[in-house]
Order: C-alpha cells, then sequence, then structure tokens
C-alpha cells in the first residue's frame, strides 16, 4: 500500500511537470517564437544589416567631395570626374614648370580669354599691386602679375583634388584636414582645362 501511495505520488508529479512543460511550449508557440526560430531570426537580421552597410573606398569618398556642389539636376559621372582630375593635374604640373622655370609664354597658354584680357588691364594690376605683401611694387603687365603674384601664392602648393563648380568649372585645391584650400579654379573652353584667374 505504502508501495502504492509512492508510485501514485511519482506519476502526478511526472504529469505535472509534463503538463507544465506542454503550456511553456505552447506559449513559446503561440508567440511563433521556438528559440531556434529567435535565433534562426536574429540571424537574419544580421545579415540583412551586414548586406545594408556600403562601404565606401576612399575614391568613392573622393568623387563625393568633388561633386556635392553640383545642383540643378547636373551631374558628373565616376569616369568623367577621373578624366577630369586627370587633365586637371597635368595642367598643375604644367603650370609648376612654368613657374619654376619663369616661361611665362607656357603659363600664358593656359590661362582664359577673359583672364589675360582683365590682367592685362594696368588699373587692376595698380589696385592688385597695392594688396600684395611686398609694398611698392610696380605691376604693369601680365608678366608681372605672373613674376609678382601668381608665383608667389602658388609655388611648390599640393593640389590634390578637384572640386566642381558646374560640369566646366572645377576648382583644384588641398586637402587640409576638414577643409579645402584652393589654389586654382579652372574653366573647360573648347575642351581644354583653362586657368580662371581671380578678379578683384
Amino acid at each position: 500500500m505504502k508501495y502504492t501511495k509512492l508510485l501514485f505520488i511519482s506519476v502526478l508529479l511526472c504529469a505535472a511537470g509534463l503538463w507544465l512543460q506542454s503550456c511553456k511550449t505552447t506559449e513559446e508557440a503561440v508567440e511563433g517564437k521556438t528559440p531556434q526560430t529567435e535565433l534562426q531570426s536574429q540571424k537574419k537580421t544580421k545579415k540583412t544589416a551586414e548586406s545594408k552597410t556600403v562601404v565606401q573606398t576612399p575614391e568613392d569618398e573622393e568623387y563625393s567631395r568633388s561633386t556635392s556642389a553640383l545642383s540643378g539636376g547636373t551631374s558628373v559621372s565616376f569616369d568623367e570626374f577621373q578624366r577630369d582630375k586627370a587633365e586637371v593635374l597635368a595642367v598643375i604640373a604644367d603650370l609648376d614648370k612654368s613657374m619654376k622655370n619663369h616661361d611665362y609664354g607656357l603659363w600664358r597658354n593656359y590661362l582664359t580669354p577673359a583672364s589675360i584680357t582683365y590682367w592685362s588691364n594696368k588699373l587692376n594690376l595698380q589696385v592688385i599691386a597695392t594688396k600684395l605683401p611686398k609694398k611698392g611694387l610696380n605691376l604693369r603687365t601680365l608678366g608681372d602679375y605672373f613674376s609678382h603674384v601668381f608665383i608667389p601664392s602658388r609655388m611648390d602648393r599640393k593640389v590634390s583634388e578637384i572640386r566642381y563648380i558646374s560640369t566646366v568649372e572645377v576648382k583644384a585645391v588641398e586637402v587640409d584636414g576638414s577643409k579645402d584650400i584652393i589654389y586654382y579654379e579652372f574653366e573647360k573652353i573648347n575642351g581644354r582645362w583653362l586657368v580662371k584667374l581671380p578678379i578683384l
């Protein structure tokens, strides 16, 4: 009799334990999240988050910086950007040669017609002469501008990137941390990148 009572109590305890376990499984199933499906869901979420992350290369970041000022529906493709940058940097290499050799003819060959006209005007040359650090200079010709204004302000500068103003105008810059130092402005005329000198 004692043995029967023990057996009855054991069976009751097992049945109660199974009943509790089945209730827990039912709750999880009702919520739709068994431990295995929850783990799979977490893996899928992680994969989705990873697949949405786009890693930009340094070239992509530079392209973004270079074209960010374009507006009004104008755009430049990545290939056009690379070609324009290579052409502008080639012109700057020639300008560097002209400055090192004081080759006025080579330098003048890379100026826009408007720049030549503007800086050949004696009144403009007189005004800029008053703003130079070296006082008392008498600028009379475009050649004087080349020697006393252009060369001192751009000699040995390291231009590394371009910034589009429009599809035919760019600034050539040195990147210094988060700011751009502008050394040249170029305009594309008849398929050539020419220097657009700043005006007063």
